[in-house]
């Protein structure tokens, strides 16, 4: 285990992870989970990552990718992705990642120890574009757009992709090869339209991915949990419309570089903020920090905050008071907020809950 790292803390997070994110949306990650939180020579591979990363997704992220590599190793056989059909609940696929590990150690630590975590989870624009809809009804005028982790970008052409709402509700050009379906919970009808103009978009990231890249294509690929086809389906058609024209991600430290990006903003333009699943990234005081840069931008221009992010890792400029609680259904479920700053004072509230990858909405705002 290397030094500062425990491996008792490193299990738990393994079993939780397999209790809490994987159990009914990934069989095989909750029994390999579970069995890498028994396994000390798998908690020791898992222990190189970088401090900040979640060792169960980039773990599993890079057995992924080695697989996808070189498809010759059993384990291919319980990942749907790859074109497997066997279920770890009738055959044990826990032998096979061990042999996988110890013949490929070298490989794996390399990739655990210098790669992140960046789901560019197109899908998940199905839970933010509502939200987005709502900060352009807030702003009234068009809107620049920057995406803090934003990896490689995709979830910034939310405006190309087509959307369907339940079973009458659509948004986005209905010719997007790219198209996203969002079950509806609940009695709220989110806003889907009209969708309002974009006059410049950036994303921000620490390691950009290009997605002209193969390898950086891959990755993305590899991040994709292997029973989620669905998801593999949309990525795919994702990276493909973005191909030609590829969003622009500016390499940094998000909390650096956003001064920076919101001083660009064209004139006549409201600063949208956005981000999803970049929270458990940053630690409490970096999230302290970019609450009071908000609040600070919004001093001296309109501000739209949008984030869709788990339970209890909201942050608010000004201290505004907004419902953060976890779902009251016990749903493992992220928040849709939008937090506004205007002449300097702030305001927050809830708009939605949804499922991690964008799979569901349940619209609460009026």
């Amino acid at each position: 285990m290397p030094p500062g790292r425990d491996s008792e803390t490193l299990a738990r997070r393994f079993r939780s992870f397999a209790r809490v994110q994987f159990r009914g949306r990934s069989p095989l990650y909750e029994r390999l989970s579970l069995g890498v939180a028994d396994d000390a020579e798998l908690l020791d591979l898992a222990a190189r990552c970088r401090p900040g990363q979640l060792e169960p997704l980039l773990l599993f992220a890079a057995v992924h990718l080695s697989l996808a590599d070189d498809s010759a190793h059993p384990l291919v056989q319980w990942f749907p992705t790859l074109g497997g059909v066997r279920h770890p609940a009738r055959d044990d696929p826990l032998p096979a990642l061990r042999s996988l590990c110890r013949e490929r150690r070298a490989s794996l630590e390399a990739l655990v120890a210098t790669r992140r975590v960046q789901t560019n989870e197109p899908t998940r624009c199905a839970a933010l574009l509502p939200g987005v809809v709502a900060a352009g009804r807030w702003a009234a005028r068009p809107l620049a757009v920057v995406e803090l982790g934003a990896s490689a970008g995709l979830s910034l052409r939310f405006d190309r992709y087509a959307y369907a709402y339940g079973e009458s509700s659509r948004a986005g050009p209905p010719g997007s090869p790219v198209r996203l379906t969002c079950r509806l919970e609940g009695a709220g009808l989110p806003p889907t339209g009209p969708m309002p103009a974009v006059a410049r978009r950036l994303g921000l990231d620490a390691s950009p991915i290009d997605i002209r890249d193969p390898t950086g294509a891959a990755w993305l690929r590899a991040l994709v949990w292997p029973e989620h086809l669905d998801r593999a389906r949309v990525l795919d058609a994702a990276l493909v419309a973005a191909a030609a024209d590829p969003p622009h991600v500016r390499r940094g430290d998000v909390l650096d570089g956003l001064a920076g990006a919101a001083d660009e903003t064209p004139r006549g333009a409201t600063l949208c903020v956005l981000h999803s699943a970049l929270l458990p990234y940053l630690s409490r005081a970096e999230r302290g920090r970019l609450a009071e840069l908000v609040e600070r931008l919004g001093r001296w221009r309109d501000v739209a905050w949008l984030s869709l992010e788990g339970p209890g890792l909201l942050v608010t400029p000004g201290g505004a008071e907004v419902d953060a609680s976890p779902d009251p259904e016990g749903r493992d479920c992220f928040l849709l907020h939008l937090a506004t700053v205007r002449r300097g004072r702030a305001a927050a509230r809830l708009l939605a809950r949804a499922g991690p990858h964008g799979q569901w909405l349940e619209w609460l705002a009026s």
